[in-house]
């Protein structure tokens, strides 16, 4: 036969005779310098920005900065479409880029057509991953099959 078990309140909980003191307030205080509170302490140089850098990284008068959602696209997107994946000549990743990136000075333009390309042409390999079969993946084999291996 078990043991009959305690009650919660015989273990201590919900005593009230139980009382906490503060603690006692020390007896002196630190003193401070008289000069202290007149001026801060000096920063070091090596941390204070640099105004050249900030403004650098301002943008420029006059310079027009376009809405990512409001630009358009179609430029980027309809190169990219003239790649399909099943008709390239090689399966090389610089000739491809080079493809897709050539006709663009923007680096916004380039990266479009990148994405609008991998997006049309490439998909996961979910098949795979869930029975469990992952292999590894190179960039080539990407694009020769058009499955990433995950």
């Amino acid at each position: 036969m078990p043991p009959p078990q305690r009650s919660a309140l015989s273990l201590g909980f919900n005593n009230k005779s139980v009382t906490v003191e503060p603690p006692p307030v020390p007896s002196s205080r630190p003193i401070l310098r008289p000069d202290a509170a007149a001026a801060p302490p000096p920063v070091p140089m090596s941390s204070r920005p640099n105004l050249d850098a900030i403004m650098a990284s301002k943008p420029k008068a006059g310079a027009v900065s376009q809405c990512l959602i409001c630009r358009d696209f179609t430029g980027p997107d309809s190169h990219a479409a003239r790649f399909p994946r099943q008709q390239l000549p090689s399966s090389d990743v610089g000739y491809l880029a080079d493809q897709l990136c050539a006709p663009f000075s923007s680096a916004t333009d380039k990266a479009r057509a990148i994405f609008t390309w991998l997006h049309h042409n490439v998909d996961y390999d979910t098949h795979s991953f869930f029975a469990g079969n992952i292999k590894a993946s190179t960039p080539e084999g990407t694009i020769t099959s058009g499955l990433v291996r995950i």
